[in-house]
């Protein structure tokens, strides 16, 4: 479980400074999304958790990161 944790975060953190994932329409909120999903899925964190860790500043933030849906 440690190395799909690791994984993602790493992931995460490589689609966070593209930007977008490459071939999909993926930006950094969509980004942060997935890999929450990918983790709670795989049950490698816990609901409660994610409940509990959630920063709602940053939460705005990432959805203020949406990229123009223009482009």
């Amino acid at each position: 479980m440690p190395a799909l944790t690791l994984t993602v975060f790493i992931l995460t953190y490589v689609g966070m400074a593209i930007g977008r994932v490459p071939g999909m329409r993926l930006d950094r909120t969509g980004i942060a999304l997935v890999a929450v999903a990918v983790l709670l899925g795989a049950g490698a964190i816990d609901t409660a958790f994610v409940g509990h860790a959630a920063d709602a500043p940053t939460l705005l933030l990432l959805f203020a990161l949406r990229a123009d849906p223009r482009s």
